[in-house]
Parts: structure tokens; sequence; C-alpha cells
């Protein structure tokens, strides 16, 4: 697999010394949220709307166009698509239990759920901006998918948003809670699906300790080119936007890797 300069650069922290603390976003880079999400639109208004026309994670702003193509007459009471569809899936998807449960795992989840070869990477946090009444229910799927509870490196799931993707929340617990209680030599990477939580984690860290890894999704794909600019020298060579199989593949120390048998538990190292 062809590595650019930030694949080169995740592979060097996660070689170097001391190893680095990993800590995951759940919502878009363990859980498919957005699968769940086009299933829901599937079941409500009857519309398969693709993935990679998911653009942007806000989501309701995706689906509008699609759905008005479609000539779905929505409610008058509720004359703009996305208002209807904010207010739907923050009401009836985001805030109840049994959307988390029904969430499937991605290929990277599979991948840290497994006992991975390069140097003893694990997982060390996952970071949600869940609300934190969804507790009980985010534990429960880590658990019953095998990624970091029960295992005694894992050092537990950070809440702490004041509203789901309140992505400045994210940063501020990525301090608090990993930066400030952690080695001062340790290097952080954070794995993350938004682009905006990612350039605000940047943005706040001024340690210099924090990488970011942008898991590539369809809904990041045009950030580097809208964005980047934002950022100062220094703190571009701490985000970086991988392709998720180029990141298995770095995390399994340049393994090839066979997912399917990762989650079936055949190609386990415990």
């Amino acid at each position: 697999m062809r590595e650019g300069e930030g694949e080169r650069r995740l592979r060097q922290l996660l070689t170097g010394s001391p190893a680095p603390i990993l800590v995951s976003d759940i919502d878009g880079v363990l859980a498919n949220l957005v699968s769940s999400i086009r299933q829901w639109v599937l079941a409500r208004y009857n519309v398969l709307i693709a993935t990679q026309d998911i653009t942007s994670l806000h989501i309701e702003y995706s689906l509008r166009g699609a759905l008005m193509k479609t000539g779905i007459q929505l409610p008058a009471e509720v004359t703009e698509a996305e208002d209807r569809l904010r207010k739907e899936l923050a009401g009836q998807c985001f805030v109840n239990a049994w959307f988390y449960a029904g969430l499937t795992p991605t290929d990277l989840a599979a991948v840290f759920a497994a006992q991975l070869y390069s140097r003893e990477v694990k997982l060390d946090f996952c970071l949600t901006s869940r609300p934190t009444t969804m507790t009980n229910a985010t534990t429960e799927w880590l658990a019953r998918h095998r990624i970091g509870l029960g295992k005694n490196y894992f050092r537990g799931v950070l809440f702490g948003a004041a509203s789901f993707n309140d992505n400045a929340s994210k940063a501020r617990v990525l301090q608090r809670q990993v930066v400030a209680t952690t080695s001062a030599h340790q290097p952080i990477i954070y794995f993350e699906d938004d682009h905006s939580a990612a350039m605000d984690v940047v943005k706040r860290d001024e340690t210099k300790r924090i990488f970011v890894v942008v898991v590539a999704r369809p809904w990041n794909k045009l950030f580097l080119a809208h964005t980047l600019h934002e950022l100062n020298e220094e703190q571009r060579t701490r985000l970086m936007r991988i392709d998720e199989g180029l990141l298995i593949y770095i995390l399994r120390g340049g393994e090839a890797v066979d997912v399917a048998r990762l989650r079936t538990g055949t190609d386990r190292k415990d």
C-alpha cells in the first residue's frame, strides 16, 4: 500500500518511544452511525441515500436535497426539510438507547477489538459526544463488540459534551482527562471522523502532544482543501487524513489483515 507523509508520521509515532496514548471517537470511527441513519431514513421516508452523498456531518443538510428530489411532501408546520430531519434525528435517534444499540462496528473497530501486532498498540480511551444519558448504552455496545472494556490496558470512555456533536467539548475533555492526567512525554493519537472536531482539537492543544488522525469518510473528503489554511505550519503536522484500510494496515504493523477473521475472533492474539 502506498503511504504519504501523514501515514509515515503515524507509523513513526506508533513505533517511537514512549509509546503513544490512543484515543478514539466512537460514532463514525468505531460505530457506523451514518449507516444506521441511512436505514432510519429509508424506513421513515422510503428513500435510500447513498453513503457517498453524505457530504457533511450536519446530516440533515446532506439528506435534504435527496429527499426533496423524490418529491416527498413534508408537513406544512415544518417548511424546511432540514428542520424536520434535525428535530427527528435529535428526538428519535440520538437520545434513544435502542438507536445506539443497533449500530454496527466499522472495520477499524474490529481491529481495535483484536490483539494488535504493532508493539502492543492498543486503544486507551474512547471519547464521545453522545449525551451522558447514553452511558450504559455506550459501554454495553463497546463490551458487546469487544472494544476496550474488560481489558487491563483500557482506561475508560470519556463523556462530557454539552450536546450531540459538541466539538469544542471534545477538545476540552481531551485536555482535562487525557493530556492533564498522562505523562508530558507521551504523544497522544486521536482518531476522529468529523473534520471540524479534528481542527478544534489541534487548535486548542497548546502542549503540541495531540496528533489527530481523520479517518477518511465521504463527509470529511473536502476538509483539507477548505479548512487546512486555518492552521499554522506546526499544527498542520499534527493533522492527517488517512484511508481506513491503510490505517488498519499501519496499526497491524504492515501486515495484511482479514477483517472478516477479526470479526469472528479467529485472528485474535489474546
